[in-house]
């Protein structure tokens, strides 16, 4: 597998983690829940919320010069991502969290298995297709702009088990 990540995208994607962990702060006062540093390739999912060593949630983080919060109606992303956030979730029994960095915000969305039967799922992707790369078009899933919250209004779930 091809890796596509510039630099930039790491940097900006690790200021959307420490974001994170500033609001997981604000809400969980009493309870140290923290953001994971960057996952392995296999899992997938770039990052783990924690407390103390117990998985509590799992985050994909993304980066976007394309779409704007504002003036958005969906945003669009592979599914397979959905799609792996969702197993891990499943297979865990915690929530799985999507944080899109837009043009003009950070929000955050709960995604769960059930709400995906009403996105639109259509083929698509990049326009210009990079070299040496399998995926730039793919199965696509749009999630309504109106699923996310801007992340200083967001409320990660509490997980008690």
């Amino acid at each position: 597998m091809t890796i596509f990540e510039s630099k930039t995208n790491r940097t900006n994607e690790q200021k959307v983690a420490d974001g994170i962990q500033k609001r997981l702060n604000y809400q969980f006062q009493d309870d140290k829940v923290t953001i994971s540093q960057t996952l392995p390739l296999p899992y997938y999912i770039d990052r783990v919320l924690f407390e103390n060593d117990k998985i509590v949630g799992w985050v994909e983080i993304k980066c976007t010069t394309t779409y704007s919060y504002t003036n958005s109606e969906y945003y669009k992303i592979g599914l397979n991502k959905i799609k792996q956030g969702i197993n891990w979730s499943e297979s865990t029994f915690t929530p799985f969290y999507l944080a899109v960095w837009f043009t003009d915000a950070v929000c955050v969305a709960k995604i769960e298995k059930e709400c995906m039967k009403n996105y639109p799922i259509k083929w698509g992707g990049r326009k210009i297709i990079r070299e040496g790369s399998t995926s730039d078009q793919e199965p696509m899933i749009s999630i309504p702009i109106n699923d996310f919250k801007l992340l200083r209004n967001f409320d990660f779930d509490k997980i008690y088990n």
